[in-house]
């Protein structure tokens, strides 16, 4: 799900690079994010976000792409974050392919 969002900026033109997806990552696997709507969306920006010029930007693809969770409807989409954590979490570690990638 992750993957798809970043994918989706990278498609729109966003300028968001591989390397702030993985700290995006991180973060999560370190539960920067306490399982809040908020502080999901805060540390999404804030990973992903380089200029305050591409906030409005940003603001308009995330509502766009996680409109299926709404952030008001605090239960689904605290489920569907779990899920995706889980299904993270479930994969071989990004920041390990990342390292790997570097030494080449």
């Amino acid at each position: 799900m992750f993957l798809d969002f970043f994918l989706l900026l990278k498609n729109d033109g966003f300028p968001v690079t591989i390397k702030e997806h993985l700290v995006f990552l991180e973060a999560l696997d370190r539960d920067v994010a306490e399982y809040s709507p908020d502080d999901f969306y805060y540390l999404c920006r804030c990973s992903m976000v380089k200029h305050e010029r591409h906030m409005d930007r940003f603001d308009r693809l995330f509502s766009a792409y996680f409109r299926g969770a709404q952030l008001a409807d605090t239960d689904r989409f605290m489920e569907a974050f779990i899920v995706c954590r889980f299904e993270y979490i479930a994969k071989p570690s990004f920041s390990s392919l990342y390292q790997g990638d570097r030494h080449s």
